[in-house]
């Protein structure tokens, strides 16, 4: 019987620690404490993973935002925000971003180098508008885009591979429209209200 020799039962030990512990870091995310306030996050700015800063009337996003650079979760619900600035591509860790219930209409096109956005919830807002650079974001698992103003899809969204659901709810869309819809993402399952009968009346 050949010996197992321990250097290379440490090698591959080793590997698969490199491969592991970051996943594993990543995935303790939400264990992490939620800041609520940017004076507490600016004095440990990268201890920071998760803010939340919804419902705080805010008409812009704070400039201090984009200096957290491990923030994973990024909640802007319920403000009156009307732009996402080109700022947000700083954050190259971020997996969640909630800017729902805003008067948001585009999102900038410099979303599409957030790599690791998994979530992007965008309801209620006045969003009539999503980039073609949408589709650069590889993690990207959900849109909640419920009751907004889009007339459609980028579809550089076919380039997203792990998309696996998109909620258009409340959003008037033909029957023509939403099946062109699934026919361009055929692997997720996308929401919508029953089709409108939108022909002219006989």
């Amino acid at each position: 019987m050949t010996a197992i020799r321990p250097w290379r039962y440490l090698s591959c030990l080793f590997l698969s620690l490199l491969l592991v512990l970051p996943a594993l870091a990543q995935a303790d995310f939400r264990d992490e404490p939620v800041f609520t306030d940017m004076k507490e996050a600016m004095k440990t700015p990268l201890a920071v993973k998760r803010l939340d800063l919804s419902k705080q009337k805010l008409s812009k996003v704070p400039a201090d935002v984009f200096q957290l650079k491990n923030l994973y979760e990024l909640v802007l619900s319920k403000n009156k925000l009307t732009k996402i600035p080109d700022e947000i591509s700083q954050l190259k860790k971020l997996r969640i971003l909630r800017v729902d219930r805003n008067k948001i209409e585009s999102l900038p096109e410099s979303i599409g180098s957030l790599s690791s956005l998994e979530i992007l919830d965008i309801n209620r807002s006045d969003m009539f508008y999503l980039p073609e650079s949408l589709g650069n974001c590889s993690s990207l698992e959900r849109i909640i885009a419920w009751d907004t103003n889009l007339a459609t899809l980028p579809a550089s969204l076919k380039k997203c591979t792990q998309l696996m659901y998109i909620d258009l709810r409340n959003i008037i869309f033909s029957k023509e429209q939403q099946e062109e819809l699934e026919r361009m993402l055929p692997g997720t399952k996308i929401e919508f209200t029953n089709s409108c009968n939108c022909g002219p009346n006989p």
